[in-house]
């Protein structure tokens, strides 16, 4: 398994979650300064530890941040909190529903992770996350 494979496997799960009628307008690798709409998210990789369970069976624990950003100009600062906290709650729920990635790792687990504000090109952003650490066995 690699960062790569998992990385994929949850990027795939968020675009499942874009388009018309779905809970956001986009997902990204990586952090994106010119989005095609909001909200959106992202997906970045953030650690990795590794279990020792005997001489031929490990298990390693690749850590990943999703990452769900909302401009606040257009929307106004409480509902962006609004919009955020809904589509977290969404992505936690597919996350959990889907704990191994269609098969990609043994087990994942969201928790909640930071939520604060930044300034963009269109004015200020708010945003919330997720922490995924995605269990793999390894041989």
């Amino acid at each position: 398994m690699s960062w790569s494979t998992l990385h994929n496997a949850i990027k795939t799960k968020l675009d499942a979650r874009t388009g018309s009628g779905q809970v956001l307008a986009a997902a990204y690798k990586s952090h994106s300064v010119k989005p095609s709409g909001y909200p959106y998210a992202t997906v970045e990789p953030s650690s990795r530890e590794e279990d020792y369970l005997t001489l031929n069976d490990n298990r390693a624990t690749y850590v990943f941040d999703i990452v769900v950003h909302q401009e606040m100009e257009q929307v106004g600062e409480e509902r962006a909190i609004e919009i955020v906290e809904a589509v977290l709650d969404q992505l936690e729920k597919d996350l959990r529903d889907d704990y191994t990635l269609s098969g990609a790792a043994h087990v994942c687990r969201p928790a909640p992770g930071e939520w604060g504000e930044y300034p963009e090109e269109s004015g200020w952003v708010k945003y919330g996350s997720l922490k995924l650490s995605c269990e793999v066995d390894k041989q």
